[in-house]
């Protein structure tokens, strides 16, 4: 459940923890111009333990983002 708000330039990404598939180490934000972008224009590591994370300085414009989860076994 990712949850995506802007305030002026600055991105706020907030989302819950998957509820089965295991633990989640760690979460990989990502972001691109069109729906199911090949190549993304950011990615950004985020901390298993954040619940989200604020992103400063993004530019006006429409993206699509995702968030994957990490664990030991792979994306």
């Amino acid at each position: 459940a990712l949850a995506a708000s802007a305030l002026g330039s600055t991105a706020t990404f907030t989302w819950n923890p998957p509820a089965s598939g295991g633990v989640v180490g760690s979460y990989v934000l990502t972001a691109g111009l069109t729906p199911g972008f090949a190549v993304p224009i950011a990615t950004l590591p985020v901390p298993a333990s954040a619940g989200g994370t604020v992103v400063p300085g993004v530019p006006p414009g429409t993206y699509y983002v995702r968030v994957r989860g990490r664990s030991t076994c792979g994306q």
